[in-house]
């Protein structure tokens, strides 16, 4: 699937290949979901939604006006009120971290996170295991005079009937240890 982006400071679409912005939708870039997963990262940091990306399949439906897209910045959604968006995570029957990454990324939190450390964290977890990371949030601080970053604590504990419990919260310091695996007996 590709993507087009929108600038919400310009209120137009990016060109093919990142070279300035239009307005008419028939001469906006398509871009490959890792392509504008990383501008979107890159660019929407410090509590700001400056870039959105939308389904190149949306096209007619904003053309029609039947799909309306933000046409200026937009200060994101708290972070706790985005954990909480989630709702009950205590009996999940898969592993959550996917969900717990799409709900982040889908409300402009972009994780940093190796490639070895997502495959890591989202290994099979034992019964009766806990599995926690820290999570350090790509371009966010929680005290912008002290420019700490923003942090997420996730702890994944799968329960003896083999169903997942998810508790993640925003860590406001910085992390004892960044990932480690702790057993429940």
């Amino acid at each position: 699937m590709s993507y087009i982006l929108k600038s919400l400071n310009q209120n137009q679409y990016w060109k093919p290949r990142s070279i300035g912005y239009t307005h008419d939708l028939n001469e906006t870039g398509a871009y490959h979901y890792e392509v504008a997963y990383n501008h979107c990262r890159s660019i929407n940091t410090n509590g700001k939604v400056n870039l959105i990306m939308i389904p190149s399949e949306d096209k007619d439906k904003i053309e029609n006006g039947t799909l309306s897209t933000p046409n200026k910045q937009q200060d994101k959604i708290r972070i706790e009120d985005v954990i909480k968006s989630m709702g009950n995570t205590n009996s999940l029957e898969t592993n959550p971290i996917s969900l717990l990454f799409k709900t982040l990324n889908e409300n402009n939190y972009y994780p940093e996170v190796e490639h070895d450390q997502l495959k890591y964290f989202g290994r099979p977890i034992s019964y009766g295991e806990t599995f926690e990371a820290n999570l350090k949030i790509h371009g966010e601080y929680n005290n912008q005079k002290e420019r700490a970053p923003l942090f997420i604590k996730a702890s994944i504990y799968r329960k003896d009937n083999g169903l997942y419990e998810l508790v993640s919260y925003p860590n406001y310091g910085k992390p004892e240890n960044k990932n480690k695996t702790k057993l429940k007996i």
